[in-house]
């Protein structure tokens, strides 16, 4: 997908690495899912000045209309570049704190003429201190570099030294790990290695180092633990968390052995970047975008920008996709609302009365009616149907029993009234035969446990109890005979009538 995207990309770079021994240049295109490198070119710088090594570099980019303008962005040598990183004060004015300041009061010198020098510096806090970073090169360092350049007419868009373009690589691949405050990232080359000292991922200091065959961890390992004594002249506040070695992947064990056993930072390894021209060349590129936070030591030489390279594509590609659903939904929605409307008015052309009718007098039919429903509707829902509680008692009823009296009472309440829970009973008054043991029936027990069970009287009058129990003869035979109360009442109301 990205090499697809990369044939229509938001924005081009170039980078261009001219180091002592070779000149490297790197075409990058800028998509939607991230940069894509579309090319890498790397050829041996011969003595003298890089003019034609340069022009055969670029010429055969810039010969494609797509690349003609894309901006170019140049890496000097780390060793040709002054770098130092120093907390600053911030009730400084802002004369006070310029490049060519900061570097005088780094240095120190009365000897040292800055007019001679290309200085830049970046303000930055990465922790509780504000620091500034200050990079500087000799004009006449930079002067063949230049003029190279100009002969090919082209005008640098920015120059960094080579060592952020590779730190910038590093960062794009492989991420600092999380609560990690500093890192020393070691980027491996064929002979030599370069050690990069980072705090959010923004170069504290940069050291050299040689690579010997045999001792490369020892190496590494004597690096770390100078730039763990001395992290703090460099303007960190805690020694690397984490040790990221890049290149050279045919070298194992690097972080392993004694040496290493009292370390307590992480140690991690990648195969790439490695201190490469190549891989330096497309980190330049990579920060060639007018909000990248990079060293220039030729801000003076930069093109101006075009106008439409200004404007946040991004965000406008967003707010117009956004816009045009949002459109497409209320389109949809009020096509919706007519359909409805319509429907609406094919069902009144049903009814003609409708049209002499005006919209109040409607209101007031519906609120009548929506009364009158919640009235018929609380009185079904709050209602006994005494005929089926009846009914359940005559068939639980013994036939040895007799029903002498039955009195039903239900309180009408009205609708959203406050009086509380209305008042409601069922009493039964039954006569039961007692048998010639002179003991009460067991069917009395019975027919208490049976009104009990009843889903009738459960759903009105759960709560069921027996009192007044009375011994008597019944009949006109005076026939012995227990004469008791059944009370059906609501929930909750049972064990204070049965009290």
């Amino acid at each position: 997908m990205k090499a697809l995207l990369a044939r229509i990309p938001r924005r081009r770079a170039i980078g261009l690495h001219v180091g002592d021994r070779e000149v490297a240049v790197s075409r990058m295109a800028f998509t939607l899912l991230g940069p894509v490198e579309l090319e890498r070119r790397v050829e041996p710088r011969p003595p003298g000045p890089p003019t034609e090594t340069i022009r055969s570099l670029l010429e055969p980019i810039r010969a494609r209309g797509d690349w003609h303008r894309a901006p170019i962005a140049v890496g000097m040598p780390g060793m040709g570049v002054f770098f130092s990183t120093r907390p600053v004060h911030l009730q400084r004015s802002s004369e006070d704190q310029s490049p060519q300041v900061l570097l005088h009061e780094i240095l120190q010198s009365a000897n040292l003429n800055i007019d001679h020098m290309d200085v830049d510096a970046i303000r930055w806090q990465p922790g509780r201190l504000p620091l500034a970073s200050v990079a500087a090169c000799r004009k006449k360092a930079l002067a063949p570099i230049l003029e190279a350049l100009e002969d090919c007419g082209v005008r640098p868009y920015q120059v960094e030294p080579a060592p952020c373009g590779l730190l910038r690589a590093a960062v794009e691949r492989h991420r600092t790990p999380r609560r990690c405050p500093s890192a020393l990232r070691v980027f491996l080359g064929k002979e030599h290695a370069l050690a990069v000292l980072t705090a959010a991922d923004t170069p504290l200091m940069w050291r050299y180092f040689p690579l010997q065959s045999g001792t490369e961890g020892t190496a590494i390992l004597s690096t770390f633990r100078f730039i763990s004594n001395s992290f703090r002249v460099y303007g960190g506040e805690a020694p690397p968390a984490a040790v990221i070695i890049h290149g050279r992947p045919d070298l194992t064990g690097l972080g392993e052995g004694e040496g290493w056993a009292g370390v307590s930072a992480r140690v991690l390894r990648y195969a790439g970047p490695a201190y490469d021209a190549g891989e330096i060349a497309s980190g330049l590129a990579l920060g060639c975008h007018p909000q990248a936070n990079a060293f220039n030591l030729a801000r003076h030489l930069r093109p101006p920008e075009p106008i439409l390279s200004q404007l946040p594509w991004g965000q406008l590609a967003v707010q117009s996709t956004a816009l045009a659903v949002a459109t497409l939904l209320m389109i949809e929605h009020r096509r919706d609302v007519e359909r409805q409307a319509i429907a609406l008015h094919a069902e009144q052309a049903q009814f003609p009365w409708l049209r002499a009718t005006d919209a109040a007098s409607l209101r007031r039919e519906r609120d009548d009616l929506r009364r009158r429903a919640e009235a018929v509707e609380h009185y079904l829902s709050s209602r006994i149907v005494w005929t089926d509680c009846i009914r359940e008692v005559a068939d639980l009823l013994p036939d040895s029993m007799t029903l002498t009296a039955l009195e039903g009472f239900a309180e009408y309440s009205k609708p959203h009234s406050n009086k509380g829970n209305p008042k409601r009973s069922l009493a039964l008054s039954v006569d039961a035969p007692i048998p010639a043991g002179g003991a009460i029936s067991p069917e009395v027990e019975g027919l208490i446990g049976a009104l009990r069970d009843s889903p009738v009287l459960e759903q009105a009058l759960p709560e069921i109890g027996m009192a007044g129990l009375r011994w008597g003869a019944s009949g006109p035979s005076r026939t012995p005979a227990a004469s008791f109360t059944v009370l059906c009442l609501p929930k909750g109301k049972g064990s204070k009538k049965r009290s």
